[in-house]
């Protein structure tokens, strides 16, 4: 069974921008993410710990944003898929 979470009204201040005045000041950037994901085993045993923690999730896509310094928003969407491709680890993972 795959299911998608949504996460929605995530608002990160970062450097983003490839001008000086962008560069200058961290700007408001607005997220909202789509991950489908396979739910068999969290549904079959109503096991927390084999689906994904939503609030780690929306922390690491935050320190990820934070943390870059992009010059383009290309690139910090890059890298916010890098993050989301990788094998989930226990803390991003679990509950």
């Amino acid at each position: 069974m795959r299911a998608r979470i949504s996460i929605e009204g995530v608002r990160v201040e970062c450097l983003i921008g490839c001008f000086t005045r962008e560069r200058g000041e961290p700007q408001p950037l607005d997220v909202e993410l789509q991950v489908e994901i396979d739910t068999h085993g969290a549904a079959d045993h109503e096991d927390l710990q084999q689906t994904w923690d939503y609030g780690a999730l929306e922390r690491e896509v935050t320190f990820v944003l934070q943390a870059g310094r992009f010059l383009l928003l290309e690139t910090a969407a890059r890298a916010l898929l890098r993050l989301l491709l990788l094998p989930p680890t226990k803390k991003t993972a679990r509950c």
